[in-house]
């Protein structure tokens, strides 16, 4: 239940930053999916959206979020 709850928010953000153009803003959504499928034990899915999380953000993601999609 609180997956689905969190997919759906994380849904909701990345079409607001969609909207917005903002290429960071979708990148930190791809992490915070990362780390949902990291806690539910989904290691595949979650090393193939930290890459893509990565490619995302760039360099001009916060620096923690970078770090910690490595």
């Amino acid at each position: 239940m609180a997956k689905a709850v969190a997919a759906a928010n994380l849904d909701s953000a990345e079409r607001l930053y969609e909207a917005a153009g903002d290429a960071v803003g979708l990148g930190q959504v791809l992490y915070r999916r990362a780390n949902l499928s990291t806690l539910t034990d989904e290691l595949p899915a979650a090393r193939r959206l930290y890459r893509k999380a990565l490619e995302r953000m760039g360099g001009a993601a916060p620096a923690r979020d970078r770090v910690g999609a490595l």
